[in-house]
Formats: structure tokens, sequence, C-alpha cells
């Protein structure tokens, strides 16, 4: 995360080595977060290690909503700009998304993209995510499964 294209499209700040292994902690400890860790399976055909294979993740923050439905935030981060456009983040997103109905038993989801961040937009929009609402950060869309 010390791309300043992938920290301005993701709202994400540089965290210190401690601070990572810190979120990592929290991530594997907290039941209202799911990630997945997106690895190219070329590199891993190739022999190459799993560090070594990473393109980027996929997370769900799993709350409540005021209607008491269970909602997950969905994200998706492309690390890897030699990954971009290749439908990695498709194919993760949609997993992560059928993982959550199948196995968290998740209805609803929603995504907020920051304005500017069209690709995201394009990628969600595929996916059946309609707008819902902007303001002047987000745009948050949303897509009942």
């Amino acid at each position: 995360m010390k791309s300043t294209e992938l920290q301005e499209l993701t709202g994400s700040e540089p965290l210190t080595l401690e601070e990572e292994y810190e979120m990592q902690i929290s991530w594997r400890e907290d039941k209202d977060k799911c990630t997945f860790i997106l690895l190219d399976k070329e590199k891993v055909d190739e022999g190459l290690d799993e560090i070594e294979c990473m393109v980027g993740d996929t997370n769900l923050f799993i709350q409540q909503n005021d209607d008491d439905e269970t909602v997950a935030e969905a994200e998706i981060m492309i690390v890897e700009s030699s990954a971009r456009g290749k439908g990695f983040g498709q194919q993760a997103l949609s997993l992560m998304i059928q993982y959550g109905v199948q196995t968290l038993g998740i209805k609803k989801y929603i995504a907020k993209i920051k304005f500017g961040n069209t690709a995201s937009e394009k990628l969600f929009e595929k996916l059946g995510f309609t707008v819902e609402s902007r303001n002047v950060r987000l745009l948050n869309i949303e897509s009942l499964n």
C-alpha cells in the first residue's frame, strides 16, 4: 500500500509493519470481517511462492442495518497494476459474494466507491449493483442477492 494511486482510490493510508501485523490479527479474530487474498493462478502454476503470486484482496465488512438485516460492505483491491483488467476483480468479488450468500447467509451487499474510481464503478455495476446515492466523497451502490 505504498502506491499513492491505490491510497487515493481506496481511501487508505500507509501502515507501519507493526500496524499491518495488528490489522492482520484483527482480521483473523473479528467475526464481522471476511477477507480473501487473491493469487495469480499462472504464477502459482509456475511454482512461485504465495507472496510472489499475490495480486490483491477482497473483503466483506458485515453489519446490521436499521431494519436488523445483515448487510455486507464489499471491497476489492487489485494491488498489482499488471494484474488489472484481467478479470481477477470480477472473479474474486463474485466468489466472495457467493461465499457470503451460501456460507454466511448474507443477502444484501453495498459498496462505497470514491468518486473517480470508474474501474470499481463499472465492476460493481457489471455484477448487478445499482447506484443508490452519491455524495461528495463516495458512490454508494447496492445489490440485493
